[in-house]
């Protein structure tokens, strides 16, 4: 019966001891996410938008941005800063600028819908 609650007397303890170291490492590992990510130079390319929630007001009546999340490279990545906002749909292709950090993560900072193109037999508008 001792052993038994050695065992778990020595368990409890181990665990509270990872918890807590945890709690100590892992903050500390910010900033070198946040230098990984300023450090990367900026580069677009376009991806699919998988999810969007348009932007909302919480219930305090505070604005909330809109989000979204798109597929690049076969990732799915969340986007920083949703641009074109009433424009964008789930399953559509938009530009984005995102960076690539030293250690291979990739950060979407933009997403923005692609430009509409005149059709092709429609004039250019005039210039003043």
């Amino acid at each position: 019966m001792q052993k038994a609650s050695r065992a778990a007397r020595f368990a409890f303890w181990a665990s509270a001891t990872l918890v807590i170291a945890l709690f100590i490492v892992v903050p500390g590992l910010r900033p070198l996410l946040k230098r990984d990510r300023v450090d990367a130079p900026p580069r677009w390319g376009f991806a699919t938008v998988v999810i969007y929630v348009p932007p909302t007001q919480d219930a305090n009546g505070v604005p909330v941005p809109p989000q979204a999340s798109v597929r690049f490279l076969g990732r799915i990545l969340g986007v920083k800063e949703v641009l074109g906002v009433g424009e964008i749909r789930v399953g559509q292709t938009v530009r984005i600028h995102y960076r690539v950090g030293r250690s291979g993560r990739i950060y979407v900072d933009t997403a923005q819908p692609l430009p509409v193109l005149p059709a092709s037999g429609a004039k250019p508008p005039a210039t003043p």
